[in-house]
């Protein structure tokens, strides 16, 4: 077991799955003996190595099976084992993530705290209002804004030129970011570009 163990390991190119799939085939190692032969390793020997996660989240649980199934594969490769003590084990179902959008109440108190610039403000309210991607707003200059009728022409991926729409909440805060100004780009950065240009 133990050499075996040591050549699979050591056969991984990743360092992480390595380090991870290392705790599960020690677990492993210690029930059946170190110098166990892999071609006799049961069931009931990896059943013991997973009663240890047997209260742990199902995402614990399957990366500690994984780990077994990946070794249990390679030593069939290589002639080691001819059964799979892994037969009687599954997958468990994880949890699903559900909504991982930001709630709305949360999303207001961002756009409206004072605390953020109103660069910065402006900014959220119309990647969020607009749903365009980040480089399409970033890119946006003065010239390119139809405020009266609130849009902005943008060019998408491939080269397509679009029109992005926003709502109030930033009808509101562009002209007060825009103060003063008549061209050049909606969103100027807080460092001036150095004099060679």
């Amino acid at each position: 077991m133990a050499g075996a163990v040591a050549r699979f390991l050591g056969s991984l190119q990743a360092a992480t799955t390595r380090t991870g799939y290392a705790r599960t085939l020690a677990r492993l190692t210690t029930i059946a003996g170190p110098h166990h032969p892999v071609a006799d390793l049961t069931p009931d020997d990896y059943a013991t190595v997973m009663a240890a996660w047997d209260s742990a989240a199902a995402a614990t649980w399957n990366r500690h099976l994984s780990a077994l199934i990946s070794f249990t594969t390679w030593a069939q490769r290589q002639d080691l084992l001819e059964t799979n003590p892994a037969r009687r084990l599954t997958r468990r179902a994880t949890a699903r993530q559900g909504d991982r959008a930001i709630p709305q109440p949360r999303l207001e108190t961002l756009f409206t705290n004072n605390r953020h610039p109103l660069r910065e403000r402006a900014l959220w309210r119309l990647l969020y209002e607009t749903s365009a991607r980040a480089e399409e707003i970033l890119s946006l200059y003065i010239e390119d804004l139809d405020l009266e009728f609130r849009r902005a022409r943008v060019t998408s991926r491939g080269g397509a030129i679009e029109y992005v729409h926003w709502a109030t909440a930033t009808a509101r805060l562009l002209p007060r970011l825009l103060t003063g100004r008549i061209a050049g780009p909606v969103f100027l950065a807080d460092r001036r570009a150095p004099a060679s240009g």
